[in-house]
């Protein structure tokens, strides 16, 4: 009876997930832009891999919340965000990529943070 239990709740989170969209898991790319194609809505981003290998790979901003990032100087555990228009995003800009790999091997992006640093 246990098992069976088990076995049902188990097939029920699997179709929740599935219904809300929660099976597609997003990777996290982090790098500096190489360069952008405003008119595709396009970036490339160098991407330090393993052993010092550096990979560029495509993003497709089109669908994407670019924001600035920064902590907050009056409590440090709260994160302040302020939009960014792609065209603000000059090549060497290190940038953090939210989204999901298409079968392309583009990355289609949800979200993109361009950390704020201290002093800046």
């Amino acid at each position: 009876m246990r098992l069976k239990i088990a076995c049902v709740t188990v097939l029920g989170l699997a179709l929740a997930s599935s219904a809300f969209g929660l099976e597609s898991r997003l990777d996290r790319h982090a790098g500096r832009v190489h360069s952008f194609v405003p008119d595709q809505s396009v970036l490339f981003l160098e991407e330090a891999g393993a052993g010092g290998t550096v990979e560029t790979i495509t993003i497709d901003l089109r669908n994407a919340q670019i924001v600035r990032v920064r902590r907050d100087p009056a409590d440090p555990w709260t994160w302040i965000e302020e939009p960014v228009h792609p065209g603000r995003l000059s090549v060497g800009t290190w940038v953090i990529v939210i989204g999901k790999t298409t079968e392309s091997g583009v990355i289609q992006a949800a979200r993109v943070e361009v950390p704020k640093i201290e002093g800046e």
